[in-house]
């Protein structure tokens, strides 16, 4: 899955950008981001999506 795919919304990215500052990890270009509405992983350079995955977040449970 490209990143075009489903790339999280620039809003769900600035945010996760503003709450990894919050924990002072300095300035990080590259990072992962777990989007559990839309079920995917998404590698993150300088705030622009790579790649994307489809992943199983569990939302609905582990019993389910």
């Amino acid at each position: 899955m490209t990143a075009d795919s489903h790339s999280p919304s620039l809003a769900l990215i600035k945010a996760c950008r503003a709450k990894l500052a919050s924990y002072d990890l300095g300035n990080k270009s590259v990072w992962l981001l777990v989007d559990t509405a839309h079920q995917t992983l998404t590698l993150l350079r300088d705030a622009a999506p790579v790649h994307a995955w489809p992943v199983s977040t569990a939302q609905a449970g582990l019993d389910n």
